[in-house]
């Protein structure tokens, strides 16, 4: 699984980031974890990657990232006008968990 982890740029609780992750990958195999590298939160899942001896791969734009994956994880505050809102929509498309915070 091509796993797209994104969020919100204000996202940086490394505890529940784990504690989701965790949850939601526990029968899961085959993972790459998938991330921009713009925010704090692609920093988690780099480091949550390496923890779990995950594959990695790192894209410049949100966009070429969801075209790579083919689920995902999205960190979000549940604020309508933020690019998470729209990488929800774009998400319908593919197996996703949405984690509010």
């Amino acid at each position: 699984m091509k796993l797209l982890i994104a969020g919100d740029d204000t996202f940086d609780d490394v505890n529940l980031f784990k504690e989701r992750c965790d949850a939601l990958l526990v029968n899961s195999t085959d993972i790459e974890i998938v991330f921009t590298g713009d925010t704090a939160l692609d920093t988690l899942a780099a480091i949550y990657a390496l923890a779990e001896d995950y594959p990695v791969m790192q894209f410049k734009s949100l966009a070429d990232a969801v075209q790579y994956s083919d689920a995902s994880i999205i960190f979000w505050n549940s604020e309508q006008d933020t690019p998470m809102a729209d990488l929800i929509e774009i998400a319908k498309d593919m197996k996703y968990r949405i984690v509010r915070y």
